[in-house]
């Protein structure tokens, strides 16, 4: 599969399945951060999965801009999975999908969230 390298840090790469490749072509493990993220140590910094492999494939992500995952399965890095937003929509839709939850399973309402 096809890698791309990222352009800040030097020699770490992903392919768009969003594995990371460590300076050695290893795959990296990473580890799980507390809100749920697959994140990575690269030359001593910490960065979370999702942003790096966006950043590798689709270059820097734009001040004021966060990246989504589209099926809200954070451990799920896939380019496809992953699009650029505002940060209002994402807590926006957040909210949504616990609003959508809280209104099936108090009224059994059912609403495609």
């Amino acid at each position: 599969m096809e890698r791309f390298k990222h352009p800040t840090f030097i020699g770490y790469s992903c392919d768009k399945a969003g594995n990371v490749y460590g300076k050695k072509g290893q795959l990296m493990k990473g580890c799980l951060s507390t809100v749920g993220y697959r994140q990575y140590e690269f030359s001593g910094r910490t960065e979370t999965g999702h942003r790096f492999v966006w950043e590798c494939i689709k270059g820097v992500i734009p001040e004021g801009l966060v990246i989504n995952h589209i099926d809200a399965n954070k451990l799920n890095n896939r380019i496809e999975n992953l699009e650029v937003v505002a940060t209002k929509p994402v807590t926006t839709y957040t909210e949504g999908r616990a609003l959508c939850r809280i209104l099936h399973f108090f009224l059994k309402v059912f609403i495609y969230c």
